[in-house]
């Protein structure tokens, strides 16, 4: 049997404000990975640090933690800490979009 979640890891939250590795500005839903491609759809099994379940990748990380929740927050990123997740991919992005972010297809 297939787990409805079948993705456990820690993750952690972000506050900071800025242009993201998709080129678009940091906002809800925003998620950062270093091991899933941009435009990729998760949903978590609990909401994150501002009780949204559904994220989407839109930035990389430094090294140290494989999921970065963002929050317009400060406070709600101290709060949420270092906490294990699970979650499921809703939308596996297949290749980067033409001439955005990491990994550009070659024209």
């Amino acid at each position: 049997m297939i787990a409805d979640y079948p993705h456990h890891l820690s993750a952690t939250a972000y506050c900071l404000r800025g242009v993201m590795s998709d080129g678009t500005y940091t906002r809800a839903h925003s998620a950062a990975s270093n091991e899933l491609r941009l435009g990729t759809r998760i949903r978590l099994r609990h909401g994150g640090p501002d009780g949204y379940r559904d994220f989407v990748i839109r930035d990389h990380i430094g090294y140290g933690t494989r999921l970065d929740l963002w929050t317009p927050s400060c406070s709600n990123a101290i709060r949420w800490g270092r906490r294990p997740v699970s979650f499921k991919i809703i939308h596996k992005r297949l290749q980067a979009q033409k001439g955005k972010g990491y990994g550009r297809v070659p024209q």
